[in-house]
């Protein structure tokens, strides 16, 4: 295999030819023997759950065309199932003996994804693939990059290299409710998603941007109590392949407790960077695979003008929507959030893509509680190549 642009990786044919059988032979299993010895962790059986409906409809199609074919190349076993219902995937996790399979690749979107969460924490450590297929695409394109496609996903599965990510997990009145893997979000993202949830067989993937323009229209402010523990500052830095900040032990376990109440236009809590194509650099640039640590963002009350610059900021670089001076942003590890009642009747909490309707959360992380498929998003170098002729002869010059 071959990396073809950043964060995509295509299959690279070697043809051996011979005029004899026994050398061709020799061959293959000298290279199959080399690929035993260094590709250790390659797995033999996968259990493959595939969304027929998530994104564009695109699952089963993509999984037959791009990835089928190089499990099958690389001697990989699959067996495959379609879900047909909500949380199918989730009991099918829960009651299945999951010592058979080597791992799980899910062909759909980050719904999937939370599914199998939810299926198979807290006790197993089976690596998961994401393929990506939804709408979205947060987690794949979070911990492969922003490009990624269905084969490149592939490809990390047989490679066999594996990344651990950090899990959220969500109490109600000390009841663990739910898992989040990648945004907890109150306020404008929550009734977002309420709005756009009875109008998904109608408008499909273009559900979020009319229910974002009807959200914004008649945007409304929460007041919220966050109790957290607050991690000291450190110079923010961006999740790479071979993090130094993922593999650093930290005690985090003498932390200060603080407590702030105002009023919100956002109160966002990440646990990955949650990047999409529509989102390059995530709405969480400088969250961590796996620190332990979610990141907190407060957008603070503001004018509707004042909400769509930010909304343009996070589109096109999330780091410049950081510097913003209404909006705050800073580390935890654990945080308490209450949405006061004089503020709304039912606050909507989006929580990865689920609607969560609870006046008091307390969102505790786990570090490195799920392994997937992955090396990391690839560092790109930048590059110094000069924008014309006339850059390059100046920049040439002896002076």
């Amino acid at each position: 295999m071959h990396k073809k642009k950043a964060d995509r990786w295509r299959l690279k044919r070697l043809v051996i030819t011979s005029p004899h059988d026994t050398i061709v032979s020799k061959w293959l299993h000298f290279g199959q023997e080399i690929l035993r010895k260094h590709v250790i962790k390659r797995p033999k059986r996968l259990l493959i759950f595939i969304n027929p409906i998530s994104g564009s409809k695109s699952g089963v199609r993509k999984f037959r065309k791009c990835v089928e074919p190089v499990f099958r190349m690389a001697n990989i076993e699959t067996v495959v199932v379609r879900t047909k219902h909500k949380n199918h995937c989730r009991d099918i996790l829960k009651n299945q003996n999951l010592s058979l399979y080597d791992g799980i690749c899910l062909v759909g979107g980050d719904g999937l994804y939370s599914e199998a969460i939810h299926g198979l924490l807290p006790d197993s450590s089976l690596p998961i693939s994401i393929i990506p297929c939804g709408s979205t695409n947060a987690v794949a394109c979070s911990i492969c990059g922003p490009k990624v496609d269905a084969i490149s996903a592939a490809l990390q599965v047989v490679r066999g290299c594996q990344i651990s990510l950090d899990v959220s997990n969500i109490y109600a009145e000390d009841r663990l409710i739910a898992h989040h893997t990648c945004m907890l979000s109150v306020g404008y993202f929550g009734d977002l998603l309420a709005r756009a949830e009875p109008w998904r067989r109608i408008l499909g993937k273009r559900r979020y941007d009319a229910a974002g323009f009807r959200t914004l229209l008649s945007m409304r402010s929460t007041r919220v109590r966050i109790t957290y523990k607050k991690i000291p500052d450190v110079v923010d830095s961006v999740c790479h392949e071979n993090c130094l900040r993922c593999s650093r032990e930290d005690d985090n376990s003498s932390l200060e407790e603080r407590r702030i109440e105002r009023n919100v236009a956002v109160f966002s809590i990440f646990t990955i960077s949650c990047r999409c194509p529509m989102s390059t650099t995530g709405g969480s640039p400088y969250s961590h695979l796996g620190d332990g640590c979610a990141v907190i963002l407060i957008v603070n009350e503001c004018s509707r003008f004042q909400f769509l610059r930010f909304l343009i900021a996070l589109a096109k670089d999330s780091t410049n929507a950081l510097k913003l001076p209404y909006v705050e942003s800073f580390r935890t590890t654990d945080v308490k959030v209450e949405v006061l009642a004089a503020s709304m009747d039912t606050p909507n909490w989006n929580c990865d893509g689920e609607v969560v309707r609870e006046r008091s959360l307390h969102v505790k992380m786990e570090r490195k509680a799920i392994n997937v498929f992955a090396n990391g998003v690839e560092k790109v170098e930048k590059s110094n190549k000069k924008c014309c002729s006339l850059c390059t002869s100046r920049a040439d010059d002896d002076f």
